[in-house]
């Protein structure tokens, strides 16, 4: 009897580590930093193979993703997105094209295990702008991809010093507990599972030792050319010295809603856990540039994510 129980488990565990996963993430800036390291995670965990396609627009909403869709049934050619594919048993097989959405999921050699969609960041506290545009969204899905399950991305809120909370009149407390209430009911009307990277950041934000701190960014600019300011505090925000979009004068590049390298190890760490149903704390690829020790933290954070989330309507 014990002889069976373990040859079981040993079955299961195999069947894990083995597990190859056709994904496509349609989204924005938002997703498209987790296409960017989910991959080099997963290469990092034997057994484990992720065919992957990110087809990303910054800044695009739900409305303009159906709005994108409505251009290109009218014109195949219409290329309004920077598609992305990768292969994490070929990392340096990497390959980029414009195109759009339409013509991924038309083609009947794409038969994706898993398709992530999400809202954009500045509307992902307001249900009000998700629909009727996720619904169309979703009924073309499930058109052309039956197979597929669709899941969605819970995006994060921003750091605390975003003008965009001040302009809001919010605090990013408030801004996520508004866009996990939006994602969440999205999720419950259509029985879908929720990829919980916003949640991940509430909980490296309550646990990280060292709190942020607003940077002195007049000092940081004194320096002309800074070092980009510690991450220890914050997974979301970075500044770096660079040329002004409008300007075209050299000053500090302030970024607070995005996630900074540290925040996108963490999010494709979320990724990896909820795709391959695999702790977190197994991924061994360690970017260049971070210590074990932080490695270690941000897996930790990803994996209680994971872990810990209420999935909408269990």
């Amino acid at each position: 009897m014990k002889k069976t129980v373990l040859l079981l488990i040993i079955a299961f565990c195999c069947t894990l580590s083995g597990k190859e996963l056709k994904v496509l993430a349609i989204g924005n800036s938002f997703s498209a930093s987790a296409v960017r390291t989910l991959p080099k995670l997963t290469a990092s965990v034997p057994g484990c193979r992720l065919i992957l396609t990110g087809a990303s627009i910054g800044g695009c909403s739900l409305k303009r993703h159906w709005d994108e869709w409505c251009k290109a049934e009218k014109d195949p050619k219409y290329a309004p997105y920077g598609l992305s594919f990768w292969d994490s048993a070929n990392l340096s097989g990497k390959t980029n094209r414009r195109g759009n959405v339409n013509e991924l999921l038309k083609n009947k050699n794409n038969k994706y295990d898993i398709i992530t969609i999400q809202q954009n960041s500045a509307n992902s506290w307001k249900y009000e702008t998700y629909q009727p545009y996720a619904k169309n969204l979703i009924a073309v899905i499930k058109k052309y991809q039956p197979q597929a399950e669709i899941v969605i991305q819970q995006t994060w809120s921003y750091r605390s010093d975003s003008a965009r909370l001040k302009s809001w009149k919010i605090d990013n407390t408030i801004m996520y507990n508004k866009l996990e209430a939006a994602y969440a009911k999205l999720a419950k009307e259509n029985g879908f599972r929720v990829i919980p990277t916003g949640y991940a950041v509430q909980i490296f934000r309550a646990k990280t030792p060292v709190k942020f701190v607003k940077p002195d960014f007049k000092a940081l600019e004194a320096l002309k050319n800074p070092v980009p300011h510690a991450f220890e505090g914050e997974v979301v925000g970075y500044c770096k010295w660079g040329k002004h979009r409008k300007t075209k004068k050299y000053c500090i590049i302030k970024d607070m809603s995005h996630l900074n390298p540290h925040g996108e190890f963490m999010q494709g760490a979320v990724w990896f856990s909820f795709l391959f149903e695999q702790p977190a704390t197994a991924v061994k690829y360690l970017p260049q540039g971070m210590s074990a020790e932080r490695a270690k933290f941000l897996l930790e954070c990803a994996q209680e994510a994971v872990s810990t989330y209420k999935q909408p309507g269990k």
